[in-house]
């Protein structure tokens, strides 16, 4: 009767240990556990060395630890690390630091003890300083961390099991955000007319210290994608400068958008507002006789002024108009004999040039 006693003591002894081995495995289970890296918000231009660090949430009874950190070597460079202190004591003999130049390190924990570790939420396990090799205006980078090689392996207090755990942990990406960068630039003004078939761009700048250089950008419609027609030098003085660009048929009856990109020496970028240029088919002027002696009449509609220059560019005659006479008849007889040049104005503010000849 002892014996059976003795023996159902065991057994029930042996299903209390087990339930609670196995409750205690389903608790560990149960907990989000987490390896985060720290995220930096809103760096500016100015920032060239940066720190982020590898943590932690609900790491209770923790007997192994791997992962890999990898960034875009690109924006970050490494430049060192520095180990944390706590229960799980990574040091530098945990780390592969043979990566650096591509981009990645990994960490390999483990405690020789199986006395499955615990650590304060928040613990830090090591950080890494990188130098910003690229400054990317309104942009994010990625400090990627994953569980590779392999998962974090758990422990049951009081044993020496170890349970592999490959579900319950997240890893948390790191992201470091740059702020837009404003440029050093004033822009005063930025319009276009139409000339002939060709539009000309106008701007003018009150500061464009740190610019490099304008792309002239254009678009068929101010929602689709602009192209880059053109890169301007920037002057780079601290007083601003005015710009002229030129593009050459752009045909009539057509309406064109642009926009200036503008890029400072550390590459950041801005754009200015979008103008549109209507392109309207410019009205036929009849310049006759040709050549003329005495007299020359224009014939064309909607002119508001009449200049006629010589050959070196010196204005001989300007004559205002109405814009409601099909016809404009000049008096030349004073003119001596060659060639001139007859510019006239419309009232939507186009210029035509045309050349005649005075006999």
């Amino acid at each position: 009767m002892m014996t059976h006693l003795k023996s159902a003591s065991l057994t029930l002894k042996s299903s209390v240990l087990l339930a609670l081995l196995m409750l205690c495995q389903m608790q560990l289970q149960a907990q989000k556990k987490e390896l985060y890296i720290d995220s930096l918000v809103n760096i500016d231009s100015t920032t060239k060395v940066i720190s982020l660090s590898l943590k932690g949430r609900n790491l209770t009874n923790i007997i192994s630890m791997q992962g890999s950190v990898v960034w875009d070597t690109a924006v970050l460079s490494y430049n060192t690390i520095s180990y944390g202190s706590s229960n799980i004591n990574i040091a530098k003999g945990d780390m592969n630091l043979n990566q650096t130049a591509k981009g990645a390190v990994s960490f390999a924990w483990f405690d020789a003890n199986l006395e499955a570790q615990s650590v304060a939420d928040g613990s830090t396990f090591f950080t890494i300083t990188f130098n910003v090799k690229k400054f990317v205006s309104g942009a994010k980078t990625t400090i990627a961390l994953s569980n590779s090689p392999t998962t974090i392996l758990l422990g049951v207090p009081g044993t020496t099991d170890p349970v592999v755990n490959a579900t319950d942990t997240t890893y948390t990406n790191g992201l470091v955000s740059f702020l837009p960068t404003v440029l050093p630039l004033q822009l005063t003004q930025f319009k276009g007319r139409i000339i002939s078939n060709d539009c000309e761009l106008q701007w003018a700048t009150a500061s464009e210290l740190n610019v490099a250089y304008f792309e002239v950008q254009k678009s068929k419609s101010a929602a689709s994608a602009f192209t880059t027609i053109a890169t301007v030098k920037a002057s780079g003085y601290a007083a601003g400068k005015s710009y002229t660009y030129t593009d050459a048929r752009v045909g009539n009856n057509s309406v064109n958008y642009y926009r200036l990109k503008f890029v400072d020496v550390a590459g950041a970028v801005s754009y200015s507002n979008i103008i549109a240029s209507n392109a309207v088919a410019s009205p036929r002027i009849i310049v006759s006789p040709n050549p003329a002696r005495n007299i020359v009449k224009i014939q064309s509609d909607n002119l508001t002024e009449v200049n006629i220059f010589d050959l070196q560019g010196k204005l001989q005659m300007n004559k205002k108009l109405s814009g409601a006479d099909a016809q404009t008849t000049l008096n030349i007889a004073g003119f001596a004999r060659g060639t001139y040049l007859i510019q006239t104005l419309s009232k939507e503010g186009k210029a035509q040039v045309q050349r005649f000849v005075i006999d």
